[in-house]
């Protein structure tokens, strides 16, 4: 009976060790135990999946210059280079001056009609003419005083009518004294077409200033407040003026198709072409026409203070020398090519 208790007091002993091992293990982390890997089993790439970048709307970040430590040498800011201005459009810039910086307007190229059958000055026949540039002119005459700065640089030869330091229009004035001036100047005479299309434009006005051509006459005729010029038939009650006027006289009335002033009257104006009667070489029309030949002659256009109404006309022309008007009445105005 003892040995029974015995036993069976020690299974009680070792039910209760046993379940204080179990609640022990219960309440301890488990331990992770890999498992075996097959040596034969063929090696599989799993593909990597990266995590989904979290996007987040933050304000941009203005980076301010960084402010160099106390004994640091100051970092210098990026220097950036200089835009330059946008050029100007072709024709919109004057020519540069030398010695005669006077106001040039720009006048455009085209065709127009040259010419009239109904005045003299053998100005037939009325041909069409087309210039394939544009060009500059002066607006106003050249003046005694800057005719006399370049003859007192010993450029230009004596007028022969005399000069003053006066704004009055320069007259006397040789052909070559005027290609002397306008050289001088850095320029050029116009040719006889620059110059009557610069006066009317197209060629359907009869002044620098308008008129409508009716016949052998034009409207909007010129009156003694309007410009400087001999009014009458044959000059028989004398000019309006004793003497040609001041070049810029006239501004409000006696102002060309493209601007330039006192185009009609004042002064004669010389143009680089020699003396051809009626376009003989130019009847059927031309491009940027110079007349050509030997002839000693020189045109010159606009009329003069002691002219008649008809030749104030942009058609009219007349010249030098034998049969031509003596060159006392005759002054000029320079032109350039853009």
């Amino acid at each position: 009976m003892r040995t029974t208790r015995a036993i069976g007091g020690s299974r009680f002993v070792s039910s209760i060790l046993l379940l204080d091992l179990l609640i022990s293990l219960a309440c301890t982390e488990p331990i992770e135990v890999e498992e075996p890997v097959d040596a034969t089993a063929p090696a599989t790439d799993q593909p990597s999946i990266a995590p989904t970048p979290q996007v987040v709307d933050e304000p941009p970040t203005t980076l301010l210059p960084s402010t160099p430590q106390q004994g640091e040498p100051a970092t210098p800011e990026p220097v950036l280079p200089a835009t330059p201005p946008p050029e100007e459009p072709k024709g919109q810039v004057p020519p540069p001056c030398t010695n005669d910086c006077t106001e040039m307007l720009h006048i455009p190229g085209g065709t127009f009609a040259m010419g009239a059958k109904d005045i003299p000055g053998e100005s037939k026949p009325q041909h069409q003419v087309t210039l394939t540039k544009g060009y500059w002119m002066d607006r106003f005459e050249v003046s005694e005083r800057r005719y006399k700065i370049c003859k007192d640089a010993g450029v230009c030869p004596e007028a022969t009518a005399g000069l003053g330091d006066k704004d009055t229009a320069a007259r006397g004035i040789t052909w070559e004294g005027a290609v002397a001036f306008c050289r001088w100047a850095g320029k050029r005479l116009p040719t006889e077409a620059e110059w009557e299309h610069a006066g009317c434009g197209d060629g359907t006005q009869c002044y620098p200033w308008g008129g409508e051509k009716q016949g052998s006459a034009c409207t909007e005729e010129p009156t003694c407040d309007m410009a400087a010029f001999c009014p009458q038939s044959q000059c028989a009650g004398g000019p309006c003026y004793n003497r040609p006027k001041e070049i810029e006289a006239f501004t409000d009335t006696n102002v060309s198709f493209y601007g330039l002033v006192n185009m009609g009257g004042n002064v004669w104006e010389w143009v680089q072409d020699r003396w051809t009667p009626n376009f003989e070489w130019c009847r059927e029309g031309c491009t940027d026409p110079l007349a050509p030949g030997d002839d000693q002659r020189h045109v010159f256009k606009g009329g003069a203070w002691i002219s008649e109404e008809v030749f104030m006309r942009c058609a009219a022309r007349y010249h030098d020398g034998e049969g031509g008007f003596p060159d006392v009445e005759v002054g000029l105005r320079c032109a350039a090519d853009e």
